[in-house]
């Protein structure tokens, strides 16, 4: 199973994603900037203004994935 967990960064999301990612999820973490704190298999997708983001751009982003 893929699970996205944004706020990858900070300290709740990257914990999350260790988690999940230590009990064999795909984990994709959205963040503004790449990070070091998350596991080498956790894939980041990186966009910079979540806010002003246009949804059709996050669909193409995790095609990719």
């Amino acid at each position: 199973m893929r699970v996205a967990v944004t706020g990858a960064n900070g300290y709740i999301g990257s914990a999350l994603c260790k988690y999940l990612f230590n009990f064999g999820y795909t984990v994709v973490a959205i963040v503004r900037k790449p990070t070091s704190k998350l596991p080498t298999g956790v894939k980041q997708l990186i966009l910079d203004d979540f806010a002003k983001l246009d949804v059709s751009r996050l669909d193409k982003a995790f095609e990719q994935l």
